[in-house]
């Protein structure tokens, strides 16, 4: 068993039809836990963390087309480049277990991030139609999971995955979720 104290970054930069979902979590500090089990044949890693974060996101709430007007001037990088600064927290959990050359490995992470008000250091101005142009109270959430199943001939060895994605923004009244699926087959190299 191990317990501690520690900390990660995480960046995604995902593809989704129309646009970029582009989500960077600096996990400042959490506890940190693994269980494992070895023996000869057969080992066994649980892992299980929790961070406080700091997080630059893509606002997903407005999806690949802004209600924003294009600057100038600019008001904040919403408005210029869809995203935020924000804070929030992640929870990871990830279990590996190998018997013989086969293995399975499956990892889940949380992320739930708001919007640091007035983090662009900007004024926020409003438009004739009462919309701001830097809005403010903006919140998302990031889950990310992924398994794989394999076999290791060393060094080579061959593994099917699963990854999936699933995010939603919000915005005063303004909601959006998504989700993505993939399905792969990969060739491995253990160096």
């Amino acid at each position: 068993m191990y317990a501690g104290i520690g900390t990660a970054l995480s960046y995604h930069h995902d593809w989704l039809g129309a646009e970029w979902d582009r989500a960077m979590f600096a996990h400042l500090l959490g506890a940190q836990l693994q269980l494992s089990h070895r023996s000869l044949d057969f080992a066994a890693r649980c892992d299980l963390v929790a961070y406080a974060d700091f997080a630059m996101i893509q606002a997903h709430v407005f999806g690949p087309v802004s209600p924003l007007p294009h600057p100038p001037p600019l008001y904040s990088t919403v408005q210029a480049d869809g995203y935020y600064d924000g804070a929030g927290g992640s929870v990871i959990t990830r279990l590996r277990t190998d018997v013989g050359p086969w293995h399975l490995d499956g990892e889940l992470t949380l992320h739930r991030v708001w919007q640091l008000d007035g983090a662009d250091r900007l004024t926020t101005a409003a438009r004739t139609d009462g919309l701001p142009v830097a809005p403010h109270g903006i919140t998302d959430w990031r889950i990310y999971w992924y398994g794989s199943f394999g076999y290791q001939m060393s060094p080579w060895g061959i593994s099917v995955f699963v990854e999936g994605a699933a995010r939603h923004g919000s915005w005063e009244a303004l909601q959006r979720t998504t989700s993505d699926l993939a399905l792969g087959l990969a060739a491995t190299l253990e160096l």
